[in-house]
C-alpha cells in the first residue's frame, strides 16, 4: 500500500459515517458526543472513526463503558481495553460498575434487560454530568435485521418490526448504515483489536440463534439482500408505527382526561375509530398510566377492547404491574393500583413561553418536547437541501443570533417562501389543512419579531438562500 493511500472501504465506510451523522443532527461544530463502547467490533470502529472525524467536525468526544460483572475475568479485560482505548485515542473514559445480576433480582427484568437498563441509566447520569448532547451507539444495520427476525419470531407487532431507531431521543447509531462485514473490514485495514464476548457464541440465546444460523441460511439459500431488505421494511414500519403513534397521542389529547391514579376516555369516540387506531389508543393509554408497555401483549389489548366494545357497565379486565382497565357507562377507565395519585395529563403546550437561542448548538425546548440544532456552515457549489420538513437552511446574515423559538400566536404574520406577500399565520394554517386539534403544536423560529421558520411548515421569504449568500444557519428540530 503506498503512503498516504486510504483504502476504497475506508472512503466508503467515512462516507456512510458522515452521511449518517448527518441525518442524525449531529454535524454541527463543537457537538459533545459520548461513545457507548464494550470493546467489540462495532463499538471500537464507532469510536475510532467518530476520532477521526473530530477535527473535521469538532466533535468533543468521550467514552464510556459498563462493567456487568457478569463474566468474572473476561469483563474486568473488557473494562481495561476500552479504557486503554481511549486513551490511546486521547479522550476522556468514563465507567461504572453495575452488579446486573444482583439488579435482574431486584426488577424482575431478563438478564439481558437489566444489562440494557444499567447502561442507558449510566449513560443518561454520564451525559449530564459531563456536558454531551449525544450518546453514540454502535448499532448497525445487521443488529437491526437480526432484530427484526426476533421480534417477527416472538409474534411482535408493528413496533417491535420496526426495529431499532437510528436516532432515539438523545441516542444516535452512526453505523446504522453499515454492514457487520463492512464494519469488520474496516477494523482490519486500520489494523484495530478488539475483545470477542464469549456469550456471543451461546446458542442457548436466540438472538445468537439468528446471528449464527437463522440470517447466514436466509442470506445463502433465499435472498442475498436479505440485511438490506430487511432495513428497507423497518423504516417504512418505524414511518408508519410514528404516524399512527401520532393519531393516538391527539385522540387522547382530545378524548381522555386524567382521574385518580389513571385516566379515562370516552367509548363513544372510542368505537369510531379505526381498529388498528382503536389499538394504538388502548396501548398509548396504558403506557401513559403505568409508563411504559413493557409487559403488556397483543392479548392484553384485545381484552381490554373486548371490554370497551361487550362488557357492561362495572366489568374489568386486570393487566400487568397492578394496571386495571374498567367500563364505567360510557367511559373506559386505566386506573393503576398501590400507587401515589397520578397526576398527569396528556401533554398540553404551554400557551406562553419563549427560549432564547444567543447561538449555535444544541438547544433543548422542553416546553414542546423538542430538541433544536443549529449550526454554521460554509456554502458550497454542491449544496443541497434535504426535503424534511423538520429541517431548512437559512443565509445566515438575514438569520443572526439571538433567535427566538416560541409558540405561533394569534396576530402572528410571516411571508411565506415563494408566497407574493404576507399573510397571517393562523390563515397559513387553514388554508394548509392543518387540522384545528394540531396548530397548537406549531412553533416559530423569530429574528427580533420577523418569523423566519414556521417549524414543519414553510421557511419564511426573508430567510431564504439566495445566490449571494455566502454562510448557512442550518437548523433540524428532533423529539426529545
Amino acid at each position: 500500500m503506498t503512503a498516504g493511500h486510504v483504502p476504497p472501504i475506508v472512503d466508503s465506510f467515512l462516507e456512510k459515517v458522515r452521511q449518517a451523522l448527518y441525518e442524525q443532527g449531529l454535524l454541527f461544530r463543537g457537538a459533545r458526543v459520548l461513545a457507548g463502547v464494550s470493546g467489540g467490533p462495532d463499538s471500537t470502529a464507532l469510536v475510532h472513526v467518530l476520532s477521526r472525524l473530530q477535527k473535521e467536525f469538532a466533535l468533543q468526544l468521550g467514552v464510556a463503558h459498563v462493567n456487568h460483572c457478569l463474566r468474572g475475568e473476561e469483563s474486568d479485560r473488557d473494562a481495561l481495553f476500552v479504557q486503554e482505548l481511549a486513551n490511546s485515542l486521547d479522550v476522556p473514559f468514563h465507567m461504572e460498575t453495575v452488579d446486573v445480576a444482583a439488579a435482574r433480582k431486584e426488577s424482575g427484568l431478563s438478564l439481558e434487560e437489566a444489562a440494557r437498563e444499567a447502561r442507558k441509566a449510566f449513560f443518561s447520569r454520564a451525559m449530564q454530568e459531563h456536558g454531551y448532547d449525544f450518546v453514540a451507539l454502535g448499532h448497525h444495520a445487521d443488529d437491526n435485521a437480526e432484530w427484526m427476525l426476533i421480534s417477527l419470531i416472538r409474534g411482535a407487532g408493528a413496533g417491535g418490526l420496526s426495529g431499532i431507531p437510528p436516532v432515539n431521543g438523545k441516542t444516535v447509531r452512526p453505523l446504522f448504515k453499515l454492514t457487520r462485514k463492512e464494519i469488520l473490514k474496516y477494523c482490519r485495514e486500520n489494523a484495530l483489536k478488539w475483545v470477542q464476548d464469549s456469550t456471543n457464541q451461546d446458542q442457548s440465546i436466540l438472538r445468537n440463534q439468528i446471528r449464527l444460523h437463522l440470517l447466514p441460511i436466509l442470506e445463502s439459500q433465499y435472498n442475498p439482500a436479505i440485511v438490506p431488505g430487511l432495513n428497507r421494511l423497518s423504516n417504512i414500519l418505524r414511518e408508519e408505527h410514528l404516524w399512527m403513534d401520532g393519531m393516538a397521542r391527539d385522540f387522547l389529547e382530545d378524548h381522555a382526561k386524567p382521574i385518580k391514579n389513571g385516566l379515562e376516555l370516552s367509548l363513544v369516540h372510542l368505537v369510531k375509530q379505526p381498529l388498528a387506531l382503536q389499538r394504538r389508543i388502548v396501548l398509548q393509554a396504558m403506557a401513559e398510566v403505568r409508563g411504559n408497555t413493557r409487559k403488556t401483549s397483543w392479548t392484553h389489548v384485545h381484552d381490554v377492547l373486548k371490554l370497551a366494545c361487550q362488557g357492561k357497565s362495572g366489568s374489568q379486565v386486570h393487566l400487568p404491574d397492578g394496571l386495571e382497565a374498567r367500563r364505567v357507562q360510557r367511559k373506559l377507565e386505566f386506573i393503576l393500583h398501590d400507587s401515589p395519585d397520578w397526576a398527569r395529563t396528556p401533554s398540553q403546550p404551554a400557551k406562553e413561553w419563549r427560549v432564547v437561542l444567543d447561538g449555535p448548538g444544541t438547544h433543548q425546548i422542553p416546553q414542546a418536547g423538542l430538541t433544536l440544532v443549529c449550526y454554521e456552515e460554509e456554502k458550497t457549489e454542491n449544496f443541497l437541501l434535504k426535503e424534511d420538513p423538520m429541517e431548512v437552511c437559512m443565509d445566515l446574515e438575514r438569520a443572526s443570533f439571538p433567535l427566538t423559538f416560541r409558540p405561533w400566536r394569534p396576530g402572528d404574520r410571516f411571508t411565506p417562501l415563494g408566497a407574493g406577500g404576507a399573510q397571517k399565520v393562523k390563515k397559513f394554517l387553514i388554508d394548509h389543512k392543518v387540522p384545528a386539534q394540531d396548530r397548537q403544536n406549531i412553533y416559530v423560529l423569530t429574528n427580533e419579531e420577523t418569523v423566519l421558520w414556521l417549524v414543519g411548515q414553510r421557511l419564511a421569504e426573508p430567510a431564504k438562500i439566495l445566490s449571494e449568500t455566502r454562510r448557512i444557519l442550518r437548523c433540524k428540530v428532533f423529539l426529545a
